[in-house]
This record gives C-alpha cells, structure tokens and sequence, in this order.
C-alpha cells in the first residue's frame, strides 16, 4: 500500500544488521506533492543519521536547486576509503557532467528509482553493471560513478523512508510526498539491470501502485 507522508510520521526500523555484502540496492517509488516541491529538500530512503556516529550506507533524495528551483534527484554512498577513514560520492541531476543525465521530477507522478552498488563490479557482465555505482529513474540511468567507496562490511543502522531521522523527532526535511514498494536488497539478491526493467514495465503494465 502507497503511503502518503505528512511531516509528522515516517517509516523507521531501529538497528537493522545490514549483512557483509559487496552488492547492495534500493528500490522506491514516489510521486512528489506540491509540499515537496515547496522545500528544498525531500528525504526519499537513508541509513544516515539516527544516532549511529558516522554515516554508512545510501541516501536518496529529492533537492531543489537555489538557483533555478528546479526539482532533482540526489544520491549519496557513504563507506570507508583504504586508510579506513569515511568517503563518500553523492551527485544531483542537473546533467553537469558526463557521468549525470539531466532529470527532473514532475509534481504528482509516479518515479520508479533505483540505485545500485556493486563493488566488484568488474567482474561482472554489462547487463550487471557498467560502473559500481548507477542510478536509474524510470529505467534511464542518471548517475554513474567509477570510484566507490567501500560500502562491503556489515554494519547496523536505522532504516528509514520518508526522513533522515534524528533520536527524538521528524526531521524539516521529512517528505510530503507518497512512497511505494521501498525496497532494500543485498547479495544475491539485488536485481539485474533486466531484472529492474522487467519489474518497471510489470508495475507500469498492470497499474500496481495505489
């Protein structure tokens, strides 16, 4: 069931044991509101924040630029670099480089996001991954990221939808929008790149989402 969220609730689950994994993914879909487009930011899904010390894991969501108010799609893997210490790549889709494709969110529809993480993405075939890092909107890949922080060790965090939470309440930037299917994969599990286009085109096709 899709859930509309109203910056009084969102969706938390405390101390999730995130497994050792080199391969980990999100998947979500959200319809921004008129309360979205009105703020700057948007938490879509994070492991960040909640009391935990250092950031660890992914965090998707939707940022609208100063300048132009135009509403994009942020990303951010938080890990370790080879001294230990933490290193991140994070991006917005306002098309500035080769490695990100202009896209903006459109009030009132539907989004399916996906972002995948993929550190021995070497080995794999192209139909895995191309890069370690790549983000999808409606099947289009709008961000890509060569050099990967190490997001592999297992690691406990807050789970959240919605917000980045903090210990006593909902954040300023808690959506308004409504989220569906928020879905979180590690291993085996995490989906090909057919795999996510065959789930898109099911959904479309059928008309799951509330």
């Amino acid at each position: 069931k899709a859930i509309k969220f109203n910056k009084v609730r969102t969706i938390r689950k405390k101390d999730v044991v995130f497994p050792a994994s080199n391969r980990r993914m999100i998947s979500l879909w959200y319809k921004p509101t008129a309360g979205d487009f009105a703020k700057q930011w948007s938490i879509l899904s994070t492991t960040r924040g909640s009391g935990y010390g250092a950031n660890f894991g992914m965090h998707l969501a939707m940022n609208k630029d100063t300048a132009t108010s135009k509403k994009w799609l942020y990303y951010r893997v938080i890990g370790t670099n080879d001294a230990g210490a933490e290193s991140s790549v994070e991006g917005y889709s306002n098309g500035s480089g080769p490695d990100k494709v202009s896209f903006e969110f459109v009030q009132d529809q539907w989004h399916h996001i996906c972002i995948f993480y993929d550190y021995n993405w070497t080995t794999k075939t192209p139909t895995v991954n191309q890069y370690p890092i790549e983000v999808y909107v409606n099947k289009q890949r709008i961000f890509y990221a060569g050099v990967v922080p190490n997001v592999t060790q297992a690691f406990t965090r807050t789970y959240s939808v919605g917000d980045m939470p903090t210990l006593t309440a909902v954040s300023t930037n808690a959506t308004e929008g409504v989220i569906d299917e928020s879905i979180w994969e590690n291993g085996d599990r995490v989906w090909t790149i057919a795999q996510m286009n065959a789930y898109y085109d099911a959904v479309m096709s059928a008309d799951y989402l509330d």
